[in-house]
């Protein structure tokens, strides 16, 4: 019986030992760009968003533990966020449903948004910051990302014609 007390008491202690201990803290770069973008991907408290067109993300690949918000397909499409005067100036008139972009994406996140060349990027960044979100980065483009998350696409895919 003794024996088991004492296997019962070193078996709470190690439990205790292993649950008390701290995961290093994690501290977002100044900047977040391709070339360190892997420091950040799976980091808990990080979402990093790919701005691409399902049709970009199958074709030129993509960065696994990213995930898609693609602008045109879904953001214009859906008049949340459409550029009014046609280019990339964001103006706060370009916000037309504030509840769906504040859905989208969590204000309590480190976001980092990439596309493929930045300039989408650029535009959903500048809408957060007008919101009041605090943490967000423009990473740039995808192309130049090198890292070993790469996810190749197969550079053949076509986007389904809409059937009635």
């Amino acid at each position: 019986m003794k024996k088991v007390l004492v296997f019962l008491f070193v078996l709470f202690a190690a439990i205790s030992l292993v649950a008390c201990q701290k995961e290093e803290s994690f501290e977002m770069p100044e900047e977040v760009t391709m070339a360190n973008i892997d420091e950040v991907l799976f980091k808990e408290g990080v979402e990093v968003v790919d701005l691409r067109n399902w049709q970009d993300k199958m074709n030129g690949g993509y960065i696994r533990g990213s995930h898609m918000i693609p602008f045109f397909q879904y953001l214009e499409s859906e008049n949340i966020l459409v550029r009014t005067d046609g280019n990339w100036d964001f103006a706060p008139e370009d916000i037309k449903n504030e509840d769906a972009l504040r859905n989208l994406f969590d204000e309590d996140m480190n976001i980092v948004l990439f596309c493929a060349a930045g300039t989408r990027a650029g535009f959903v960044r500048e809408a957060l910051l007008h919101l009041g979100y605090e943490n967000v980065w423009n990473a740039g483009a995808v192309g130049d990302y090198t890292g070993p998350n790469k996810v190749f696409g197969d550079g053949s895919y076509q986007f389904p014609p809409v059937t009635e």
